[in-house]
């Protein structure tokens, strides 16, 4: 027969009173975390708003006839034809052709047209054009 020493008075007591702290302490916790809980939905508000965004539309419409007006998004778009044969053009001599600009009527916004010069050839440098 073998026999287990039994713990003595002392050291049960010292479990006893471990036991007793440990469930203290969670019971602390448990006040504590649901008190903080309550608290905080207490302080929580939410508040929620949506909105609804979108572009404008801008086109830019030509026409070298003045009537007759569409988009040419694409290079080298509408060919102008011009009064004189331009390519006998001697110094001073001046030559035109018509081109007309307007917005789209599905366009949201006035424009600001800026012109650029993008003339090819030997002589593009010495001509010149205007609005």
């Amino acid at each position: 027969m073998i026999l287990s020493p039994q713990p003595t008075a002392p050291a049960a007591g010292r479990r006893s009173d471990r036991r007793r702290m440990l469930l203290a302490i969670l019971a602390g916790g448990v006040v504590l975390g649901v008190g903080t809980a309550v608290t905080l939905a207490v302080w929580n508000d939410s508040e929620f708003a949506t909105g609804t965004f979108s572009s404008g539309q801008f086109d830019l419409e030509g026409s070298i006839d003045g009537d007759t007006f569409d988009s040419s998004p694409d290079s080298p778009g509408k060919t102008l034809t011009f009064e004189l044969d331009a390519d006998t053009l001697s110094p001073g001599a001046v030559v035109y052709a018509p081109f007309a600009v307007q917005l789209s009527a599905d366009s949201d916004y006035a424009a600001a047209v800026t012109l650029a010069q993008s003339i090819a050839g030997t002589i593009g440098e010495s001509l010149t054009y205007s609005l």
